[in-house]
């Protein structure tokens, strides 16, 4: 291989086997696993919603909106609609 597609795989495997080292200390630490989870977590959420306004979905992160919206699929459920009705004769 080429210098350079050595240097690649050298990184990308000493990353991987870092973040394997840091998975196998958390299953042993809950502050491992705390540090971890702020570590990867705060930078995509801080992604998210800096992003948001400008993709334009704003219900994404409305919790309002959802639990509107499961509580229209519950009902959704329970109604029949178009069932024939009973008739006494």
């Amino acid at each position: 291989m080429n210098r350079v597609g050595d240097w690649l795989l050298r990184r990308w495997l000493e990353a991987r086997f870092r973040f394997s080292l840091r998975l196998r200390e958390c299953r042993a630490s809950l502050s491992f696993a705390l540090i971890l989870l702020l570590r990867l977590g705060l930078p995509v959420t801080a992604f998210f919603v800096a992003f948001n306004p400008i993709w334009g979905f704003s219900w994404y992160f409305n919790t309002e909106s959802w639990a509107t919206g499961i509580y229209q699929k519950l009902t959704e459920l329970r109604l029949i609609t178009g069932a024939p009705t009973c008739s006494m004769r």
